[in-house]
């Protein structure tokens, strides 16, 4: 028998409760949940004919700077 949890629900199309789900992931952890969600996008990309290979995770860089008033000027911290 595997060593991963089972739960079961039986309910109609007018159970929209998500409580059930919401504790089905969290007993998962993080990792199976990571797991899942990669294993989604590996799907969608190979419905689309995109190979595993070329999926990566995007990397976005942004400068924040903050700026603050002194005296009805704006100075740029830092400066």
């Amino acid at each position: 028998m595997s060593d991963k949890p089972m739960m079961t629900r039986l309910t109609d199309s007018h159970d929209q409760d998500r409580e059930f789900d919401i504790e089905f992931w969290q007993r998962q952890g993080d990792t199976a949940i990571a797991a899942a969600a990669w294993e989604m996008v590996v799907l969608h990309a190979a419905q689309r004919g995109i190979s595993e290979d070329q999926l990566r995770l995007q990397r976005s860089v942004a400068r924040i700077r903050r700026v603050r008033r002194v005296y009805g000027a704006d100075l740029e911290q830092g400066h």
